[in-house]
């Protein structure tokens, strides 16, 4: 049966006509949005906000892509970053002119070993660790493309699947 009630309340009237690109709802049930203009919002049960943009420090405006590690902290990218956000601080960016990451993130996934494979549009897969770049990984490391729009773990076999704007990796 198709849910035909329409909601409006704050939230509602906060996110109207914003563009949005990812949401999350993490450990604590707090609402992350990311939006496309306004950067990322989180939204707290109780009705308290947060925002996390380019005045604050973060990765810009325009939220792509938001997830939860392990150890509870928020990892969130945008057109020029990504942000590792805790108790509703920005703890660290790693900005685009920073060096190895030259387009913005698609796609965010932590493997068990904590490492975060970062999907680019158009720089290949940048491995995080320690909140840093250690490497980036391109058609020389075997992708079939630069433009990694999905990254999903196999729980199987501890493998990943690479979805690619021309293939599967």
């Amino acid at each position: 049966k198709a849910c035909h009630n329409q909601i409006e309340n704050e939230l509602t009237k906060t996110l109207s006509g914003k563009r949005i690109r990812c949401m999350y709802v993490d450990t604590k049930n707090h609402l992350w949005v990311c939006t496309y203009g306004s950067g990322l919002m989180e939204f707290a049960p109780n009705g308290k906000s947060w925002s996390y943009n380019a005045e604050n420090g973060s990765f810009g405006n325009r939220a792509r892509i938001v997830t939860g590690l392990s150890d509870g902290t928020i990892l969130a990218a945008g057109d020029t970053g990504i942000s590792y956000i805790r108790d509703h601080k920005i703890q660290r960016t790693i900005r685009n002119e920073d060096g190895l990451i030259n387009s913005m993130i698609l796609t965010l996934t932590e493997l068990g070993d904590g490492r975060i494979l970062a999907g680019t549009d158009g720089n290949g897969i940048a491995v995080l660790e320690n909140q840093s770049v250690s490497r980036m990984l391109t058609r020389e490391d075997g992708l079939s493309s630069e433009v990694i729009l999905r990254t999903v773990l196999d729980a199987r076999t501890g493998g990943l699947f690479v979805v690619t704007s021309n293939g599967l990796c």
